[in-house]
């Protein structure tokens, strides 16, 4: 479902040349990524990690009251410089990221998560290998 491209423009790809697969956080009471991804296929989001690269496959969980996996975006620039500071949230560099899937809110639930072996998600982290077979072939 996710074909690996290397093809983008801005960033480097992994040493390994692989394609990673990350499951990172989005709180919906500093951004709602649900309606802003109503509109549009592509957004801007802070990068929060060095490690991910152009190409990688970003699962996006939406917090509480949503509590699930909504998204899998693919990577297409990083690095880009952005300054954004507010109460809760700075940002120097984001990335843009495009939505490929969108996943139904019950079905990726913390609840079912946690069969796959996901305790927490509050900052990036790679897919564990299980959930990512399931995420890949829905």
């Amino acid at each position: 479902m996710f074909p690996e491209t290397r093809h983008f423009s801005a960033g480097v790809v992994h040493p390994d040349g692989l394609q990673h697969y990350w499951l990172i956080p989005a709180n919906p009471k500093y951004y709602d990524i649900i309606n802003a991804f109503k509109t549009t296929d592509t957004i801007i989001w802070k990068k929060q990690t060095t490690k991910i690269q152009i190409g990688d496959i970003v699962f996006i969980y939406v917090g509480a009251p949503v509590s699930a996996i909504i998204f899998a975006c693919r990577v297409l620039e990083i690095n880009i410089p952005y300054q954004y500071k507010s109460k809760n949230l700075k940002m120097t560099h984001v990335m843009i990221i495009q939505k490929l899937k969108q996943y139904p809110e019950n079905q990726f639930n913390f609840k079912n998560l946690k069969e796959y072996g996901v305790k927490a998600i509050c900052r990036p982290q790679h897919v564990p290998g299980k959930l990512l077979k399931t995420l890949t072939t829905i």
